[in-house]
């Protein structure tokens, strides 16, 4: 594989993994934020957001839950792109000592 075809590959995996990891914590943060289990005695509103059993300390539970593992898989996104972002800077500024070093300078 060319050090071109390398280069822009890994620019796109960065990008992909950087989006990835953005939907991963806005769901996450969505799951903890956004909750409503409204009891039946005192309201007539049917709006149930994330709420899954009766009790709300179990919805709770759960929440923290599905939060905690979609903060966990959108970290490791974000970390994953750092990773293949460091190698594409490093392969690129390779790429342009070589080119520097290629060139034929006037000898004094």
């Amino acid at each position: 594989m060319k050090k071109d075809n390398v280069l822009s590959i890994l620019k796109r995996i960065s990008v992909i993994f950087i989006m990835v990891g953005i939907m991963f914590l806005s769901m996450g943060f969505y799951k903890k934020m956004a909750y409503s289990n409204p009891d039946k005695a005192y309201t007539t509103s049917d709006d149930y957001i994330n709420s899954y059993v009766g009790g709300d300390a179990f919805n709770y539970i759960i929440n923290g839950t599905y939060f905690m593992a979609y903060s966990v898989i959108g970290m490791g996104s974000w970390i994953i792109s750092a990773i293949t972002g460091t190698a594409y800077f490093k392969l690129s500024c390779e790429n342009e000592v070589n080119e520097l070093t290629k060139e034929k300078l006037p000898e004094i």
